[in-house]
């Protein structure tokens, strides 16, 4: 019911007032980033595989050239995952704006490894599901970018009276890890990226 909601009736911005890109048509190489979904995420827990690979695992050969991804890319990937809590995007209620999305160089030159910093806004201070959000973020964007990105999601400054516990979880691989393992979060956290494929309704997914 919408009393039972943390915030009943939140902002919603209009389509046409949100950030944007005419792109060409995705190349069959880019596609690939789209198939994955949260259940790629739990294989952190395995020693075999991590979504922020070491220097050398990310170095890339002389001959080969990085695609290249900007904020308004990000932005792309994370505005239309679905609010956990209204039937709306991210992008659509200003959880997550271009501006406050970052892209950070390596910081040695030995290093490959750039950093993707996203800070979210909960629509309120009080918003119980500030984790919820910020894992699905971070589930999207370590599932579509390559290996040589490191994703840093954190809650923006002054905008949740949890953000400090909620960004020591979301920094955390093996608390995020480990939150993924839990079945029903991970059910909340896929009905969230539904809308990632085009597949529009949460409903759809849910009768598959």
């Amino acid at each position: 019911m919408e009393a039972d909601k943390d915030n009943a009736n939140p902002t919603i911005i209009n389509p046409s007032d949100l950030p944007s890109r005419r792109r060409s048509a995705p190349t069959a190489k880019r596609a690939g980033l789209f198939d994955a979904l949260a259940p790629a995420y739990p294989s952190l827990v395995d020693g075999s595989s991590s979504p922020e690979p070491s220097s050398s695992e990310a170095s890339l050969s002389s001959d080969e050239e990085p695609e290249e991804i900007d904020e308004q890319e990000v932005y792309d990937l994370i505005s239309t995952i679905s609010d956990p809590e209204h039937p709306l995007s991210l992008g659509s209620l200003g959880v997550v704006k271009l501006e406050d999305i970052a892209i950070l160089p390596p910081t040695s030159p030995r290093s490959r490894i750039s950093t993707v910093t996203v800070l979210v806004t909960p629509t309120t201070s009080a918003c119980s599901l500030t984790t919820v959000i910020g894992l699905g973020v971070k589930v999207r964007l370590v599932n579509a970018l390559p290996p040589r990105f490191r994703i840093d999601v954190r809650i923006k400054p002054g905008t949740s009276g949890t953000a400090g516990e909620v960004n020591k979880q979301l920094g955390d691989k093996e608390r995020v890890a480990a939150a993924m393992e839990n079945k029903s979060l991970l059910n909340v956290v896929n009905n969230m990226l539904a809308t990632y494929q085009g597949q529009g309704a949460l409903a759809q997914q849910a009768a598959a």
